[in-house]
């Protein structure tokens, strides 16, 4: 199921790739873009996190071709200490409770796209694109919880429990990214670009867990579970902005 799943991701991808393709032929052929040459596109900053590098080409006179991928690594640490202490009424006094959780994300999006835009005046200009995104997502999660407590019904009881979860998500992805963006030549080889892009795409994620109890340091049980599903999403809020470096200089 899960192998039948990842091929139709493929498919997607390879069907968007031949819509691009047809879109291109459609119309007449057109001399070559004057004022825009090839370009490597770098996006430092690009929302929700992440970077992008891309190069372009230009294939007609108000269209490019544009590839390349997007990157994201994020890793984060959480830890809590807390004490409870509890009216007599209650079946214990005291609870001390330590967690701690350790995550990681890691994803790499390939990108491929056609681009449209206008001439530029005095160095400015819009443009608009669209194309296919086929991408994978890792995340690995740790949590380790400990907790004793001292309970009122035995004197000078003190009962531990651990434990311990570890996470292993796997999403893979395909779908169609359309974007609109600003463009500032203030240099004959380098551009200032902001854009702004929505993406909707099929998700297929395989999520495995695995649980470890120690209660009262007397018996130890393990749980291991693994889930798979998939869906559809539609993102907004996909924004960057970055340089693009030409590799000739403008013809004027």
């Amino acid at each position: 199921m899960f192998e039948t799943r990842k091929h139709k991701i493929f498919v997607i991808g390879i069907s968007l790739i031949v819509l691009m393709s047809s879109l291109l032929h459609a119309s007449e052929p057109d001399k070559i873009v004057q004022d825009r040459s090839k370009a490597l596109h770098f996006f430092p900053i690009y929302a929700p996190a992440g970077a992008s590098l891309l190069i372009s080409h230009p294939i007609k006179e108000k269209a490019a071709l544009r590839w390349g991928f997007d990157l994201m690594a994020q890793k984060s640490n959480y830890g809590s200490e807390r004490d409870y202490f509890y009216p007599e009424s209650y079946p214990f006094r005291t609870t001390f409770d330590d967690n701690e959780s350790e995550m990681s994300n890691y994803s790499i999006d390939f990108v491929t796209q056609l681009i449209f835009s206008s001439p530029l005046d005095n160095g400015l200009g819009w443009y608009w694109g669209l194309g296919p995104v086929i991408g994978i997502d890792l995340r690995k999660t740790e949590r380790e919880n400990f907790r004793s407590r001292e309970y009122t019904d035995y004197p000078d009881s003190i009962r531990v429990e651990y434990d311990e979860t570890d996470q292993d998500l796997i999403i893979f992805n395909g779908g169609m990214y359309i974007l609109i963006g600003f463009e500032w030549k203030f240099h004959p080889q380098i551009s200032l670009e902001a854009e702004y892009g929505v993406l909707s795409r099929y998700r297929l994620r395989k999520d495995t867990w695995l649980t470890s109890k120690d209660l009262y340091s007397e018996s130890m049980y393990k749980y291991e579970s693994d889930i798979e599903d998939s869906s559809w999403s539609f993102e907004t809020g996909h924004a960057r902005i970055g340089l693009a470096f030409y590799f000739h200089e403008s013809k004027k």
